[in-house]
């Protein structure tokens, strides 16, 4: 199982939220809510990894997902749960699962 420490802040172009994974470069996330930017995410981070294995099979390995906020609770009451774990895979039919 492999941790990657991702940064979730508010975008205030958009009034959504943005995500980004500094450990794996070019994988940005963006989305109206929290959790639908994390949904994103999950897409993302999973094409990523899948790429990045080069054998053309999907990366089948669980990952953890460290949520960091880059904004006060004033800034971004939508914010209060982080820092919070969500957990993708390994590929299932089930989605992902917030651990607290």
């Amino acid at each position: 199982m492999t941790t990657y420490t991702v940064l979730l802040a508010p975008d205030p172009s958009s009034g959504g939220y943005t995500l980004t994974a500094p450990a794996l470069p070019g994988c940005v996330s963006q989305g109206e809510t929290v959790d639908k930017c994390l949904d994103n995410a999950e897409r993302v981070i999973r094409r990523y990894l899948d790429d990045r294995g080069g054998s053309g099979e999907p990366v089948c390995d669980p990952v953890v997902l460290r949520v960091l906020a880059l904004a006060s609770r004033d800034e971004a009451p939508q914010l209060h749960r982080a820092p919070f774990t969500r957990v993708l895979g390994p590929r299932a039919a089930s989605g992902p699962a917030d651990v607290r």
